[in-house]
């Protein structure tokens, strides 16, 4: 393993500004997410950065936001107040074991988290979520034309905090459903589940 990788807690913990998109690629992340929260009231936002997510829970009871980072925790709570549910913060040095009870939450919001987990802690990360949520909703980067069979990984800046994975190879190793894939701008869009 390459020693430039980054500390994920050192590195979230000190960038000061998040990452910006184009304003169709937060489209297409919100309406993605909106159409798989249908009859769900309480939801774990993984990673909720600045709330970026958050427009699209008006139907939500109660949302969790738990993010290792503490740099956003004002501009997250303050977002939170826009809209009617119910928001509590929790921050994590260990995000892949939450203090949450298992199948807790109805579903789990990880957009744009799995991307910068670290390859020897993506499964236990995954596996995580899916102890805590009844379904996984995820975006992350992806690209169909590479051929890896768990990881690989891809450095696009100088913070080399990017990584591919093969989310379909690793859902069918820990027998997990996936549901609902499509790729837009090497992006791949998914929910996951235990198989009934």
């Amino acid at each position: 393993m390459s020693k430039n990788i980054y500390d994920e807690f050192n590195y979230w913990n000190k960038r000061v500004e998040p990452s910006s998109a184009p304003e169709d690629y937060h489209i297409e992340h919100l309406s993605y997410i909106k159409k798989h929260l249908d009859g769900m009231k309480y939801i774990l936002d993984f990673g909720p950065g600045v709330g970026r997510t958050f427009s699209v829970y008006e139907n939500i009871e109660r949302v969790v936001g738990c993010d290792i980072s503490t740099l956003y925790s004002e501009r997250v709570i303050d977002e939170s107040k826009k809209y009617s549910f119910e928001f509590q913060l929790d921050h994590t040095e260990t995000p892949d074991n939450l203090p949450y009870q298992d199948k807790e939450f109805d579903a789990v919001i990880s957009c744009a988290v799995f991307l910068h987990c670290r390859p020897e802690k993506i499964i236990g990360q995954m596996k995580e979520l899916i102890r805590v949520g009844k379904k996984v909703i995820t975006v992350s980067k992806y690209d169909e034309k590479m051929k890896f069979d768990i990881v690989d990984i891809m450095c696009e800046d100088k913070h080399k905090c990017n990584f591919i994975y093969n989310y379909y190879k690793i859902c069918e190793d820990n027998n997990w459903e996936v549901l609902d894939p499509f790729v837009y701008k090497r992006h791949l869009f998914f929910v996951y589940k235990n198989m009934e």
